[in-house]
């Protein structure tokens, strides 16, 4: 549904954008905030209705709601105390207290790892790397009175902190843009700054970063991963707010700031501004950052902090790859012997034929390339077979948008798979009947407007 909807706008995406600009460089149109809105309207509710209707059928044994045995697995360091009850038994007798949701990944003592063998003695100091879903740790934690190696001073994930009905312990999801990615749980500092703990992360992340993970405060954290908060639930809400989290299950009770209806009608005039083209897209967004930061609702720090430099140069990165392709005279090259293949056909055919690759280009490349590539290809295929250039530019950006076959064709995939405990072929289940539905009906769309 987000990219359905991103694809409506010409400020949705950052591709939308960069589909535009390349157009408007090589001669091509350029289309305001809302000029192919109720082109793409039709196709967008379609696809929602197939989401709604269909694709529930499709995922019918997908997910961790359905099937508890894939819910995100996580990892939790604890380290024994010296009055902890399993220090000086034998190893076999923390795994019989385990149970089956918690399982024993390592063993640690004074930095290196130990052999799990079943007569090892546990002592005090011993670090226990654990793995399982949120409610076994807690249980784990709670029955053998461990202690998280993540908390400041000591406190234990469990029985000290139930007492306590406004402690909340909450799954959430790292997004792209969070100023956690790269960053340690300990570098990060989230003990100080918002009185929360990170009390275990997803144990894929975790294991994939470190061949034998000692505290879990020193692993990176990258976009996609599972953190375990613990915390009051305000200081949680806040956190999540803040760091560009998602917290996965119910919604987070939030305290709307008096800064709240300032945001909204900055946020309203921006967008009103560019919609009534009283000032380009770009400026109207670039006062609005000013003025978030004139009333005090952003630090500089924030706005430095909020810009995606990787985005950046991938999209730069981009037109100059588009302009060497139009330069080399390559994408002329290259649409003339389209333009002789597909002679005879069409018009309708030849669209349908650039939305889809530009559709399989993104799925396996990544959007901007496949923008930078497929519009100056477009354009070109579009004055050799005599057509309006308008729908194959948007041919171009709508296909650039069907970034939805694999988990890894956008950031918002993994986000959506970290969160719901989705695998890869979950994604092309109901991908690919999505993307066979969208191409015709975007097709029959452009053509009845434009053709």
């Amino acid at each position: 549904a987000v990219i359905l909807g991103g694809m409506m706008t010409a400020i949705g995406t950052s591709t939308n954008l960069l589909v535009n600009g390349l157009s408007a460089d090589n001669g091509g149109p350029r289309f305001e905030f809302f000029d192919f809105y109720l082109v793409a309207l039709p196709s967008a509710l379609l696809g929602l209705v197939y989401l709604a209707v269909v694709a529930p059928l499709l995922l019918r044994n997908a997910g961790e709601a359905s099937r508890p045995e894939r819910q995100t697995r996580l990892l939790a360091t604890f380290r024994l105390a010296e009055d902890s009850p399993l220090v000086g038994k034998p190893l076999h007798t923390l795994r019989r207290g385990l149970g089956d949701g918690a399982v024993l990944r390592h063993l640690m003592r004074n930095g290196h790892e130990i052999a799990r063998l079943p007569t090892v003695t546990l002592r005090s100091g011993d670090l226990l790397v654990l793995a399982g879903a949120a409610e076994a740790l807690h249980d784990t934690a709670d029955r053998l009175a461990l202690t998280s190696s993540t908390v400041r001073g000591g406190d234990a994930i469990s029985a000290d902190k139930e007492e306590d009905a406004d402690i909340v312990r909450r799954q959430c999801v790292v997004t792209a843009g969070s100023p956690l990615v790269g960053r340690t749980v300990r570098e990060s500092s989230l003990e100080w700054r918002f009185d929360v703990r990170v009390v275990a992360l997803s144990e894929l992340a975790s294991e994939s970063r470190t061949e034998a993970p000692t505290d879990l405060p020193f692993i990176p954290i990258h976009a996609g991963d599972t953190l375990l908060l613990e915390g009051n639930e305000e200081a949680v809400a806040h956190a999540t707010e803040m760091l560009g989290l998602l917290a996965v299950g119910e919604p987070l009770r939030r305290r709307v700031s008096r800064a709240a209806p300032i945001a909204l009608a900055i946020f309203g005039l921006v967008i009103a501004a560019a919609v009534t083209k009283l000032l380009p897209i770009s400026v109207a967004a670039a006062c609005g950052v000013l003025a978030t930061v004139a009333f005090g609702l952003l630090r500089w720090e924030d706005v430095e902090s909020a810009v995606e430099w990787r985005i950046v140069l991938i999209v730069a990165s981009s037109i100059a790859l588009g302009d060497a392709l139009v330069r080399s005279g390559a994408m002329d090259l290259l649409a003339e012997q389209l333009a002789a293949l597909a002679a005879g056909w069409p018009l309708a055919a030849v669209l349908a034929i650039i939305i889809t690759v530009t559709g399989l280009l993104t799925n396996f490349v990544s959007n901007n390339a496949a923008a930078a590539i497929m519009t100056p290809l477009a354009l070109a295929l579009a004055r050799n077979v005599g057509a309006p250039l308008e729908p194959f530019v948007l041919g171009v950006l709508f296909g650039a948008n069907l970034c939805f076959l694999t988990p890894f064709a956008y950031q918002t995939n993994l986000l959506v798979m970290a969160a719901a405990g989705y695998r890869f072929n979950d994604f092309v289940k109901v991908g690919v009947p999505l993307f066979a539905l969208m191409v015709p009906a975007l097709t029959a769309t452009l053509a009845w407007v434009y053709l």
